[in-house]
């Protein structure tokens, strides 16, 4: 007697993708350096010898197995391995294209993929000897490119399919007519694309400029943007007002900002919650800076030119000037400056222009490294520092202080009282002095600061210095000076600096002396 076939539960395709899950861990796509990204699982190398091995059980495990195992690929040379011979084949020097047997190979396989990285160009030549009238990966999500060759990003277009979520491209291009060839394809036929990272080596371009100011007006639901390249004012205009950008990245022109005015009834970076800017000046930025309607979390300004007292304490009041709690949690501003000027009297900063930092409470990360002489004394920067409750990433670091005015080990310890959640501290430092007398309660110990960094800080003896460290600053970990030969003020030598960064060297070492003492 027959019975009937009943159907396998292991088809149950659901039950067995989620037993899958346990073996591969969540990548998420560019997050390394805060862009938006996307989960993409991918297996670990045992969790990929199991798929492997469960991919070869049965014909029902087949298919889920292989789906994981191809989702992500660090380069093309998967597809074009030949696993009968053992070798790739097409290479550089031979571009063929694919045979149908090539094609039955690859086919198994193309539709797998989710996220592809390309970093060798080797393998790029291969997409110039195919000829297809299809997203050679229909499923593809996450595109990352970068093959340090000035003559491959026309391979880049038979990549670009509908489903694409993330691109993110580096050129070495020489001919821009191949960039603006790309971005001529943008934005159609992308509808999806929510994360564009473009890195170019010919950032003043005017038909790359035009072409990609082009693409980028056409995007209605771009979320996260990242460029190096100058857009024009009217693709600039579209950016700053879009009500759909959460993170943005850019370079603006001389003068740029300047002829773009929006009206109080309008709020630009309205849902921009990362900014990033290379600015030529602070003076237009302040009038787009809208807190109480604006909910910017992240904020990074790169200066080109060094700024007047005035301009900087505008900055500040107008990320400060707000009735809610400020969201702000990371505040960093760099000086791209580096030409010392004759008389820094005029560019000196003092406790007026910080004073309206105290009001951002939510401040996880304050670094603020300028050309300007900075003049703040130990009670002034406690001062100030009382408003950061939640700061674990302090730097204020300048070129050159003010001889005025230095922040002591008295001033350290007043800060790291103040803020209990510190973990590492950047800021030119007063350390030829060690205090007797205390401002902290005695037997204080500050034991989540790890890091610990004092460019242009002089100091006298690093024993006294290493004991103090190790005595309030159990679980420091490295400490630095960052000294460096360009640094040349205050009428001292560069020999000067070098025996001054051979002192803190000396200090780290007692530092390190006293730790294994205490060990034992």
């Amino acid at each position: 007697m027959f019975l009937p076939r009943t159907r396998s539960p292991l088809c149950i395709a659901e039950l067995f993708y989620y037993i899958l899950d346990f073996l591969v861990e969540p990548n998420c796509s560019l997050s390394s350096d805060g862009d938006r990204g996307i989960q993409v699982q991918t297996p670990t190398p045992e969790g990929r010898r199991a798929l492997a091995t469960l991919a070869r059980v049965c014909r029902e495990f087949r298919e889920p197995c292989l789906n994981y195992l191809w989702r992500k690929l660090d380069s093309l040379h998967p597809l074009l391995f030949d696993r009968k011979r053992g070798v790739s084949w097409i290479n550089e020097y031979s571009c063929h294209p694919p045979t149908p047997a090539d094609w039955d190979v690859m086919n198994r396989y193309l539709h797998r993929i989710q996220e592809l990285e390309v970093h060798d160009a080797k393998y790029v030549f291969f997409l110039e000897s195919i000829n297809v009238d299809r997203s050679l990966l229909p499923n593809l999500r996450v595109l990352k490119w970068n093959t340090r060759h000035d003559d491959t990003i026309k391979y880049v277009k038979p990549l670009l399919c509908p489903s694409l979520v993330i691109l993110d491209v580096t050129s070495h291009e020489e001919d821009e007519g191949a960039l603006s060839s790309l971005f001529r394809t943008f934005p159609s036929g992308r509808p999806g694309l929510m994360t564009i990272r473009f890195n170019s080596h010919s950032q003043y371009n005017e038909e790359l400029k035009e072409s990609l100011s082009w693409a980028l007006c056409g995007f209605k639901t771009l979320k996260c943007l990242t460029l190096n390249v100058v857009v024009d004012n009217v693709a600039l205009q579209h950016l700053l007002m879009s009500p759909e950008l959460e993170e943005l990245s850019l370079v603006t022109g001389q003068d740029q900002l300047e002829e773009f005015s929006p009206p109080p009834s309008d709020i630009p970076l309205c849902n921009v919650k990362k900014l990033d800017l290379s600015l030529s000046d602070l003076d237009h930025i302040v009038e787009f800076l809208r807190p109480d309607h604006q909910k910017l979390c992240d904020v990074v300004l790169r200066l080109h030119n060094l700024e007047l007292p005035h301009a900087i304490r505008s900055l500040f009041n107008g990320l400060a000037s707000q009735t809610r709690k400020s969201p702000l949690e990371s505040l960093r501003i760099d000086s791209l400056d580096r030409h010392p000027r004759e008389d820094d009297s005029i560019y000196v900063l003092s406790l007026d222009v910080f004073k309206p930092l105290a009001f951002l409470g939510n401040l996880r990360e304050l670094s603020i490294q300028l050309e300007n002489p900075i003049s703040l004394g130990d009670e002034e920067l406690a001062e100030v520092a009382r408003g950061w409750p939640l700061l674990q990433v302090f730097e204020l670091c300048c070129i050159r202080c003010s001889p005025a005015k230095r922040v002591t080990f008295k001033g350290l310890l007043l800060l790291a009282a103040a803020c209990a959640k510190l973990r590492h501290v950047g800021m030119a430092l007063d350390a030829r002095k060690v205090p007797t007398e205390i401002p902290v309660p005695v037997g204080s110990q500050f034991k989540t600061i790890t890091t610990m960094k004092f460019p242009n800080s002089p100091i006298s003896d690093p024993g006294a210095v290493a004991v103090f460290l190790f005595r309030y600053f159990p679980a420091l970990t490295s400490a630095a000076s960052g000294a460096h030969k360009r640094y040349r003020w205050e009428q001292r030598s560069e020999n000067d600096l070098d025996r001054e960064g051979e002192k803190w060297l000396d200090a780290w070492e007692f530092l390190e002396d006293e730790r294994s003492w205490a060990d034992s």
